[in-house]
């Protein structure tokens, strides 16, 4: 505990966190304190049921600077997809063999081909030959990285391991979700139930937009991750 997190500990006793935090909001102390009292509130918070935001957690969210915050600066930072959350996405992004794709293959939602575990092929990417596991793997690992950077950029509230592993499956196909939607609105209001019933409206591909069956399927077990950290791989 840093000598600032001490003085916090100690300066809670016998306060309530709304009153503590109220007046530590008032102290002329620096933006990296505040953010290390903020990860101390929200490892502190860890263990409270999903979608229930504490009186610690409104006053994380309250200590965080207004607007969008850096990757660094989200109670999410320390944040990656657990080994159940790459589970989950890989199954969900098996190619039309039943497993990784080493050969490209005609993207369902339209666009670019898709090739490994679920990669839409980039402007100037050349997989005509086909890649080898570790390559896909490589592939993956990289596009994984992108979508939980989405996730920790833009979500400005705590989240639990189960939550963010949703999150990040949900962006894997469906980026835009947490970059500007009613989705992320809720969430960031510390609308959480609220939020997971918008992850199913996240269900539709192709030109004009149209419900997919296998999109729905795949919305629904996020859903069930986000709400009660329940993985049903495909």
């Amino acid at each position: 505990m840093s000598p600032f997190q001490k003085w916090i500990s100690e300066y809670n006793f016998g306060k309530s966190p709304l009153e503590s935090g109220y007046r530590l909001s008032l102290e002329p102390v620096s933006l990296a304190e505040k953010q290390a009292y903020v990860e101390w509130l929200v490892g502190a918070t860890a263990n409270y049921e999903p979608g229930v935001q504490s009186p610690e957690e409104q006053i994380a969210r309250a200590m965080l600077p207004s607007g969008k915050v850096t990757e660094a600066q989200s109670p999410n930072s320390s944040l990656t997809v657990s080994a159940d959350g790459i589970a989950f996405i890989k199954s969900w992004e098996r190619g039309p063999g039943g497993g990784v794709a080493l050969t490209q293959y005609p993207s369902v939602e339209g666009g670019s081909d898709t090739i490994g575990w679920g990669h839409k092929m980039l402007p100037g990417e050349d997989f005509s030959g086909g890649i080898s596991e570790l390559e896909a793997e490589e592939l993956f690992a990289s596009d994984l990285a992108i979508h939980e950077q989405i996730v920790r950029k833009n979500v400005e509230v705590p989240l639990s391991q189960t939550q963010f592993d949703a999150l990040v499956a949900l962006t894997y196909t469906s980026p835009k979700a947490l970059k500007s939607s009613t989705l992320l609105d809720l969430l960031n209001t510390g609308d959480y139930n609220g939020a997971a019933q918008q992850i199913l409206r996240w269900d539709k591909a192709g030109r004009p937009p149209v419900a997919q069956r296998g999109l729905t399927d795949r919305r629904q077990s996020e859903q069930n991750i986000f709400l009660n950290g329940v993985y049903n791989n495909h």
